[in-house]
């Protein structure tokens, strides 16, 4: 026997039970939202068992026999009729393809491949994981990726796409990542170069991005970009006052004013490039100014109807933090973040809100993870969370030519290199690994919209256990608040709702590698089948 698995939440006065293994959220009543953690499911029997306990919390909450029997049949219909409230855990965590499967699948699943083409910088951000103040992360250096090494992962990343060129319509994308990737621009201009001229006929399927601090003072750089309609992410961390605060030079001058200049420049070179192709990123850090934040991107028409990336300076094992009071930096930022989700709301409840908007961007948290989820039960074998297929969704190389899970795990967790190809044996020791430090996942109520991939688990060269429970407190305060959100924007205005978190028209890395595992099987068995009628 053991209890639903559920989790109950109140907002605004109405009681509400998230059921785990259905994903269902449900307004329920007094008498059932008091007794669903009472009762017992038994998988003999279909009906609750009520025990002493249930019986005296109905009556401290004075709840009559009558209304105690009623809620127990209506669990009992609940659970016959929609699987409802039923007290199943998933079993085991468990990657689904094997060491083989990869080898099929990183063959032609290669979808990002991400470029170290610098580790040097020529601004001094304060908040920089490569800023000196992050225990486990490198520091700027005069390292350099090749033009060799560079094409090298050009052809590595070319040779194993296939399947995503040939049977899909997803396009595959080379990111140019420092340091800021300017300093070596060379490497840039050989990498587009290459692609063009030895792969003319995927051009069209070859996305090219970077993200930038902007400041460069070479106009052709920026003709460039919008010639060669490369994806550019601009870094702006609000209004001028806000955005010099960290992103300065090593001689401490402010970056804003230049920035704006070549944006405007941008805009002047060709309009259709910057409002189809620039997009921003915002990095948040103490002291927190969010109004502030919010109305320079709304208002500035050089940033305000572009796609926003917003995120907060990572606070992980550094001592950025240290020139803080955290205590009162984090209850400024809760107050901030409840302004801009009310807002936010009523946006949603008005039916003015508009997808992607910049209000959105701070305030609707986990919320589209809620509103996007399936519907169904819960399988006995749980997916490791977040974690994406290693070597598919990205490939980070770094400038001696070693590949890595991610640009953001860094250089930790190599998972082999340009010469030997990917190490099948480091991937599969990676997955085991997350695997076992995540067992508490199965009896934790948050695991159908959990986000944690290796990431969250990284501390040093290895993943930690207690790295990763670090995560899951915050992860879970997170999803109870877009459970809340969903709650009362769903009772006013679901059209908008769906309209404004609308499902992604991309494949995910897993569903292309279950296709190309798929499509291999095909072509197996038509060539055996091709063998066997030639024999006879």
């Amino acid at each position: 026997m053991g209890k639903p698995f559920t989790l109950r939440y109140t907002h605004n006065d109405k009681r509400y039970i998230y059921d785990v293994n259905t994903n269902c959220i449900l307004e329920v009543d007094d008498a059932l939202f008091t007794l669903i953690d009472h009762v017992e499911m038994t998988p003999d029997s279909p009906a609750p068992v009520a025990g002493e306990k249930l019986r005296q919390v109905a009556r401290d909450a004075s709840l009559t026999e009558e209304t105690v029997n009623k809620t127990l049949e209506t669990i009992k219909d609940a659970y016959l009729r929609q699987g409802l409230f039923s007290d199943m855990h998933p079993k085991i965590m468990q990657f689904p393809f094997t060491k083989e499967d990869l080898q099929v699948i990183l063959s032609s699943v290669m979808c990002r491949l991400i470029l170290g083409i610098t580790e040097n910088c020529n601004l001094r951000c304060a908040y920089c994981k490569f800023s000196g103040t992050y225990q486990y992360s490198r520091t700027h250096s005069n390292k350099q990726m090749t033009e060799a090494t560079a094409l090298k992962a050009v052809r590595f990343m070319m040779d194993r796409c296939s399947y995503v060129i040939n049977e899909t319509n997803e396009p595959v994308s080379i990111t140019f990542y420092g340091g800021e990737p300017f300093l070596n621009f060379p490497v840039i201009r050989s990498c587009v170069s290459f692609v063009n001229e030895h792969y003319p006929e995927r051009r069209s399927r070859v996305l090219f991005a970077l993200t930038s601090n902007l400041t460069t003072r070479r106009e052709e750089i920026l003709e460039y970009l919008v010639t060669n309609q490369i994806d550019l992410t601009v870094s702006l961390d609000g209004p001028q006052m806000i955005h010099d605060r960290y992103r300065v030079s090593a001689n401490g001058a402010g970056s804003f004013s230049q920035v704006k200049k070549n944006l405007e420049t941008l805009r002047r070179l060709d309009e259709k490039y910057y409002n189809e192709k620039v997009n921003f990123s915002i990095v948040v850090t103490p002291p927190y100014e969010l109004e502030a934040i919010v109305d320079y991107l709304e208002h500035d028409d050089l940033i305000r109807d572009h796609t926003k990336f917003v995120s907060y300076a990572d606070t992980s094992y550094t001592t950025f933090y240290d020139r803080f009071d955290m205590g009162a930096e984090r209850k400024a930022l809760g107050e901030q973040l409840d302004c801009l989700r009310d807002r936010f709301n009523h946006g949603i409840k008005s039916g003015s809100e508009m997808p992607a908007s910049v209000l959105g961007s701070f305030a609707s948290g986990s919320l589209r993870y809620v509103v996007q989820r399936t519907v169904g039960r819960m399988s006995s074998t749980l997916y490791p969370n977040g974690a994406c297929v290693p070597g598919a969704h990205r490939t980070f190389v770094t400038p001696d030519g070693k590949l890595y899970l991610c640009e953001r795990v860094g250089e930790e967790l190599s998972i082999g290199d340009l010469d030997n190809g990917f190490d099948f044996e480091a991937i599969d020791q990676a997955l085991q690994r997350y695997i076992a430090i995540s067992k508490p996942c199965l009896d934790c109520w948050a695991v159908r919209f959990c986000g944690a991939c290796f990431l969250a688990a990284v501390k040093g060269p290895e993943l930690c256990k207690s790295a990763k429970n670090s995560y899951c407190e915050p992860q879970r305060r997170a999803i109870l608040l877009a459970l809340k959100q969903y709650s009362e924007v769903m009772e006013s205005n679901p059209e908008t709702v769906k309209r404004v978190f609308s499902q992604p028209d991309t494949i995910s890395t897993v569903a292309l590698a279950r296709g190309s595992l798929e499509h291999h099987q095909r072509l197996a068995t038509a060539r055996n089948v091709t063998t066997a009628y030639g024999a006879a």
